[in-house]
Order: structure tokens, then C-alpha cells, then sequence
């Protein structure tokens, strides 16, 4: 009797985590990161794993590093240490790299919703800011929006279909402006 409990849960953990293990190989996001300890694909398969989540990529195409300035987390929390944009971003994304932050739910019947703000380092007084927001609530819509300070300078893409679902994926690319 012991043993066939052993055999199942065995295969139960081995089989399960297998497939888990295939199906993030199979959706995973490449992209030119920067050299971190911090494995590219850990914050969206951290966020995966819970009933709501927002994964934002955050790209550096301009000519200046981006430095975290702060956050606002309304509901929901990091995914990790490994996902908090204070810990991620720091000092700064330099030019020409990508970082990826995820907040996830963490009640019953709940979303996540926040807003976190940049700093462009090019010296310019006032300083030159941007702000990502998301709410991926329990039930609705997901909504998304980036504020510019000067989009005289400085613009963003967000390729179609970005950040729908339960557990959405958002990426955003910050370029200078045409």
C-alpha cells in the first residue's frame, strides 16, 4: 500500500511539472536582456501561476538609461523579490536592454492594478519621466496606459494584442520620437 501511494505521487509530481516545464519552454519570451542573475522568463512563469497577473517587459530603445522612480501597487503584489521593479531596474536599464516586472493577485476573487514611474537620465530639467499602468481586475476588461512627460522627445510602442487575458503580458518600448 505504501508503495503504490509513493508511485503515485511520484508520477503525479513528475508528470505534472514535466508538462508545466514543457508548456513555459514553449511560450517563452527572448529578448535582448541585459546580463543578470535573474533567469529572462522567471517573472512570467512566477506570474503564471496565479489567478490574475501582469507581466510588463519594459525595453530601453533611446539614448539614455532608465531609472526606476517609484510604484504604486492598488491591489496585488510583486511576484517575486526577483520581479519588484525597485530590485530589477536598479541602478538604472541601460540603452539598448530590456527587464521584465510582474505583480500578481493575492486575495480571494482579486486583480492586480498599479502604476510604476521612470526617470529618463538625459539631464533635462524638469526631468523627463514616464509611467506604466495596469489593471488586470478579477473580472472585466484589462487596461493599460503609459504617460509621456515630453512627447516632443521621446515616444512608445505597444505591439497588438499586448496584455489580454488573466495572466497578461504587456510590453512596452520607449524610442525617441519621430
Amino acid at each position: 500500500m505504501k508503495l503504490s501511494v509513493f508511485s503515485f505521487l511520484f508520477h503525479a509530481i513528475f508528470f505534472s511539472s514535466y508538462a508545466y516545464g514543457f508548456y513555459l519552454r514553449d511560450t517563452k519570451i527572448d529578448l535582448y536582456r541585459r546580463d543578470t542573475t535573474i533567469d529572462p522568463n522567471q517573472c512570467t512563469a512566477t506570474a503564471r501561476e496565479s489567478h490574475r497577473s501582469v507581466t510588463v517587459i519594459l525595453i530601453n530603445e533611446i539614448d539614455y538609461n532608465i531609472t526606476y522612480s517609484t510604484h504604486i501597487l492598488n491591489w496585488g503584489v510583486w511576484a517575486s523579490v526577483a520581479c519588484d521593479p525597485s530590485q530589477t531596474i536598479y541602478p538604472s536599464l541601460p540603452i539598448n536592454q530590456s527587464e521584465t516586472f510582474s505583480a500578481v493577485s493575492n486575495g480571494f476573487l482579486t486583480g492586480t492594478e498599479g502604476k510604476v514611474t521612470f526617470s529618463i537620465d538625459d539631464k533635462k530639467t524638469p526631468p523627463n519621466t514616464f509611467s506604466i499602468y495596469w489593471d488586470n481586475p478579477f473580472s472585466g476588461s484589462n487596461e493599460y496606459s503609459v504617460e509621456m512627460s515630453n512627447t516632443n522627445l521621446y515616444d512608445y510602442q505597444i505591439p497588438p494584442g499586448a496584455g489580454v487575458g488573466d495572466n497578461a503580458v504587456y510590453q512596452v518600448t520607449i524610442s525617441k520620437s519621430a
